[in-house]
């Protein structure tokens, strides 16, 4: 902390006050500045020089910063409000990737307000029952059989009716609520595979989506082997889908955990392939079984010559690792039609079916 507050010494003026508020937050006063431009600058140059190396015991470290910046007294003649309001704008930095500064305005502030409302709601979500879970149908594309279903959750606010995970997944996931409302969706949806699998030939798999957080917080493993016990699921009837973000930060905890899965004879699948980071060597490294490419190629596949060739190299990878390959976001005949002329086994989409309530999808479904 010592050698970072002798670097800011050096982005700053000596009218300029600079003051460590705990932790790694710091807090500076530009006595002088002329404006948004002039504290853009020294915010710019702040970052710059944080990103140069710091050498530590002959050890190399690198770290980055997050800035809020609020004014006097366009924002606030509070002393208060002017901490309260940069701090608002230095976690929109954050939520921004990091590394980057951000202004106050008033929205930040009606945004929060929102967040810490919905964080607050969302505590009594399970024990209220306002959660529920929608399976979007996963058919094969050479005769349009159903062979599974995801399970997507929806929040049944009661203010703000039904909510979709875009809304307050990453509210949970901060708050740590995450980990019993994802064990709530494992048990619903193992309960669901019960009923899905009653008197049917193939097994019929039930796709759940996990987060970072459930990986790293508790044992995941144990925890979905006293569900499968519990509701008499079994294991081959479970799909787990993960994202490539927690693959890339090859944690050998995540490579455990994903081993135990497998041994449960759970499938594990990458979600949104396409979208996240470029080092595939995890596709060999980890116990990967289906490789789902986002709806981004999708979309007008059809019509697309660039998105036809990326779709038929990712095809291409998968099939090589011995992977199922699932298309998401299949709107159209034609793009339905494309995909199986590339070889895509699987797919999901609303020409097959939007998500729906588990009742209504089982009057629809012929097992």
């Amino acid at each position: 902390m010592s050698l970072v507050f002798a670097r800011l010494s050096h982005c700053v003026s000596e009218c300029d006050t600079i003051a460590r508020m705990g932790g790694d937050e710091f807090a500076i006063l530009l006595a002088e500045s002329q404006g948004s431009d002039e504290a853009g600058q020294v915010a710019a140059l702040i970052l710059s020089t944080l990103a140069q190396p710091f050498f530590i015991e002959s050890q190399e470290l690198f770290i980055s910063g997050s800035i809020g910046i609020a004014f006097f007294p366009h924002d606030s003649a509070n002393l208060d409000e002017l901490f309260t309001y940069a701090d608002t704008a230095m976690y929109s930095a954050k939520h921004k990737g990091r590394n980057n500064f951000q202004c106050y305005d008033h929205e930040l502030t009606l945004h929060v307000t929102e967040r810490l409302s919905l964080g607050a709601a969302l505590r009594y979500a399970c024990a209220n029952h306002e959660l529920q879970l929608y399976y979007q149908p996963k058919v094969q594309l050479k005769d349009g059989r159903v062979v599974g279903v995801e399970a997507l959750l929806r929040w049944w606010h009661p203010v703000l009716g039904m909510l979709t995970p875009d809304r307050f997944i990453s509210i949970a996931e901060e708050t740590g609520l995450i980990v019993e409302i994802g064990e709530w969706v494992l048990k619903t949806a193992c309960q669901a595979a019960v009923d899905f699998n009653r008197d049917v030939a193939a097994s019929f798999k039930v796709a759940v989506n996990l987060s970072c957080r459930q990986f790293l917080q508790n044992d995941l493993a144990a925890t979905i082997e006293a569900i499968l016990k519990t509701t008499g699921c079994r294991g081959e009837w479970l799909e787990c889908e993960i994202t490539e973000s927690l693959m890339i930060e090859d944690n050998p905890q995540v490579a455990n955990t994903l081993e135990a899965l497998r041994a449960l004879g759970i499938t594990i699948a990458i979600d949104d392939f396409g979208t996240g980071y470029s080092a595939l060597n995890y596709l060999s490294r980890f116990p990967i079984d289906v490789l789902k490419i986002d709806r981004l190629f999708i979309n007008h596949i059809d019509t697309d010559p660039c998105k036809v060739g990326l779709v038929k190299v990712f095809i291409a990878l998968g099939t090589n690792l011995e992977m199922q390959i699932v298309a998401e976001g299949v709107e159209t005949v034609s793009e339905s039609a494309s995909l199986q002329k590339l070889g895509c086994g699987l797919a999901q989409g609303y020409l097959f079916g939007k998500p729906q309530p588990f009742d209504v999808l089982m009057t629809t479904l012929s097992l």
